[in-house]
């Protein structure tokens, strides 16, 4: 199935190589973009990227996320770099992101930062994870 082709957008693809949400924007306005964000503010909010950001910061931050005995309370942090979203964003596109790839650690004993992460295939990631529980034993 093809795919909008703006940057950062998985969505399929509906006409002229855009998304539905991107073909009625260029309609609209004569642009694939978003009006200008708010002073202050990058406009990433909702995308994929945005996303895995705030998941990875709240598996480690929030004690009240069902995943955070996992991570933050083994004591896997964010690096004081990464709880900002630009650096992350930053190091993520530098570091060949595409949506569908997910965030991993290379040493899973070690937090989230950028000397110890890397992007990883779902399938890929699934081996490393057994893989690691298998050597563990």
């Amino acid at each position: 199935m093809k795919r909008c082709t703006v940057l950062l957008c998985d969505n399929a693809h509906h006409a002229k190589e855009l998304c539905v949400t991107h073909y009625g924007r260029k309609l609209r306005h004569g642009t694939t973009t978003k009006p200008l964000p708010r002073k202050g503010s990058h406009g990433m909010h909702g995308t994929k990227l945005y996303g895995q950001w705030g998941h990875m910061k709240d598996r480690c931050m929030n004690t009240n996320n069902s995943s955070y005995k996992w991570y933050g309370g083994k004591g896997i942090t964010v690096c004081n770099e990464w709880k900002a979203f630009i650096p992350f964003y930053t190091w993520a596109l530098a570091n060949n992101w595409v949506s569908g790839l997910t965030l991993d650690r290379i040493d899973s004993s070690k937090g989230y930062c950028p000397e110890n992460c890397q992007w990883l295939s779902m399938a890929e990631n699934s081996s490393k994870s057994w893989k690691d529980r298998r050597d563990r034993d």
